[in-house]
């Protein structure tokens, strides 16, 4: 089977309904999968087991590759984030927290050029 693509994923399936939710992995807002009803809706205590594990772990694949289209993958920290945490930085979307890492190194760079570029003080005693 399948690894979540989010850290972090709840099974709300029920008897004939399989339902899942996927969450954020940096805010946690969360978005839950379509319902996928089994075939073997209304049959109760006369469906095999198998049968049903069978058709759980299908709805979860498809409710997997689902949510790849729901949420936006990090190329530096290959997280699955929402939208809320997905910015455009240099022609390149990043999640949130990859946006505020190269910010803040671009920063850094630019200042750290700014002082090589000054002329050197001298000192007068």
């Amino acid at each position: 089977m399948l690894k979540p693509i989010t850290q972090k994923m709840t099974d709300e399936s029920e008897d004939d309904v399989f339902r899942f939710t996927f969450y954020c992995d940096i805010c946690g807002s969360a978005k839950q999968s379509h319902p996928f009803i089994s075939e073997t809706e209304g049959y109760g205590i006369l469906v095999d087991p198998a049968q049903r594990d069978r058709e759980h772990g299908d709805a979860y694949e498809r409710a997997n590759r689902e949510m790849i289209r729901s949420f936006n993958r990090c190329p530096v920290c290959m997280r699955f984030v929402c939208d809320d945490c997905f910015y455009l930085f240099d022609d390149k979307y990043l999640c949130k927290e990859c946006n505020a890492a190269a910010a803040h190194h671009e920063t850094s760079t630019e200042s750290h050029d700014s002082m090589r570029n000054e002329a050197p003080k001298k000192n007068y005693i």
